[in-house]
């Protein structure tokens, strides 16, 4: 049987690999900004799918 030494300190790719991976997840969680014209625009998207949902029952809601 062989006996290894291991270092206890993981490789610099690991390491750079774990900051990039939370990095990565810190930027995707960040809040996104709109403006007030954005929730507008979602909403009059929103009635103009309602509305067409209600003429043709086949679309999804």
């Amino acid at each position: 049987m062989t006996a290894y030494a291991l270092s206890a300190r993981r490789p610099w790719t690991h390491r750079t690999a774990v900051r990039l991976g939370h990095a990565l997840t810190a930027w995707g969680d960040r809040p996104v900004r709109r403006s007030a014209a954005h929730a507008d625009l979602v909403d009059q998207l929103e009635a103009t799918r309602d509305r067409a949902a209600r003429q043709l029952p086949q679309l999804p809601r």
